[in-house]
C-alpha cells in the first residue's frame, strides 16, 4: 500500500485528520529509534541499514513484509 493511501485509510478508520496519523506515527517512529532495547536496534539496523527511516520509508517496508507473508 503506497504511504498516503495507508495514512488516509488509518485517518478515516479512526476518525482524526490525516495530520494527526502523520502525527502519531512518527512520534511511534521516534520513539521506537530512541530505545535502549539491543534486539530492537539490531533489527532497525538489519531492515533500515541506512539509519532511521522517513515515515513514507517506513510505510513502504512495513507492507511490503507485510504482502509477503
Amino acid at each position: 500500500m503506497k504511504p498516503q493511501k495507508a495514512i488516509k485509510k488509518t485517518a478515516k478508520n479512526n476518525g482524526v485528520s490525516e495530520q494527526h496519523v502523520r502525527e502519531e506515527m512518527q512520534k511511534a517512529l521516534d520513539a521506537a529509534w530512541n530505545t535502549t532495547d539491543e534486539e530492537a536496534l539490531k533489527r532497525q539496523r538489519e531492515l533500515f541499514p541506512d539509519g532511521k527511516p522517513t515515515l513514507e520509508e517506513f510505510i513502504k517496508k512495513v507492507s511490503r513484509m507485510a504482502s509477503d507473508h
